[in-house]
């Protein structure tokens, strides 16, 4: 089967009712003050890192269209080691929002040290974010309580999650949806190749009050959102 690649490229609307290089080494991992009321487990790291600094330095990022893959920055596992990602800026916002929102960017990371790895981060006015799948399984990046936690996903998910999919299927099986032996080529057409969809997002004014209050708040959570489901797309789909 041919991979079907896709892209969301995100135009919102937010209706309020009433985001040859050199390394990033600023990652420091941490381990959480008691009082913080952050745990840590075996799966989940905390770093520290300097905003800003990362801000600027994905700020040199070449944009994806160009080609390059040779700058590089290094990002944190849950294992506590940092590996090395090429990184290039691919936006999912329209320009004009793009333009209005400066301070959010999102990228495509892909692996060095681990070839297989790869995923897509952001940087917005609520920090760093990341979500990237490596030979350790899916590792998420996310601020908490002043710090970044690196969370990692194991291959068997969790044990207490119970889809009803297969009971759906089984009920009300699906017609036969192979392509007839004569237009072998429908398969072809889209191969490696992307789908570029808008999507336009609304939030209610709970949403944005719950996220920061302002519409830059909602615009950077609906971005960080969004960017993981183009991870998604283009790895799944």
């Amino acid at each position: 089967m041919h991979p079907l690649l896709g892209r969301t490229f995100l135009v919102i609307a937010v209706l309020v009712m009433a985001a040859c290089g050199i390394e990033d080494e600023s990652w420091q991992r941490v381990d959480a003050p008691t009082e913080s009321g952050v745990s840590q487990n075996p799966v989940e790291i905390l770093f520290s890192t300097d905003v800003e600094a990362l801000r600027e330095l994905l700020a040199k990022a070449p944009q994806e269209s160009s080609g390059d893959n040779n700058y590089i920055i290094s990002l944190p596992l849950a294992d506590g080691s940092l590996s090395r990602f090429s990184v290039v800026e691919s936006s999912i916002m329209a320009p004009a929002l793009a333009a209005k929102f400066p301070q959010i960017r999102t990228y495509k990371v892909t692996g060095i040290d681990d070839p297989t790895a790869g995923g897509r981060v952001d940087i917005t006015p609520h920090g760093f974010h990341a979500m990237l799948h490596t030979a350790q399984g899916r590792v998420t990046i996310d601020p908490e309580s002043g710090y970044y936690r690196v969370k990692r996903r194991l291959a068997g998910g969790d044990s207490s999650f119970r889809c009803s999919t297969g009971e759906l299927v089984s009920n009300n099986p699906l017609p036969d949806m192979s392509l007839p032996d004569a237009n072998p080529q429908l398969a072809l057409r889209v191969s490696n190749s992307y789908l570029v969809y808008e999507l336009a997002v609304s939030a209610t004014v709970q949403y944005v009050n719950a996220v920061g209050g302002s519409l830059s708040s909602a615009m950077a959570e609906i971005v960080t959102t969004i960017n993981r489901v183009n991870d998604i797309y283009e790895r799944d789909l």
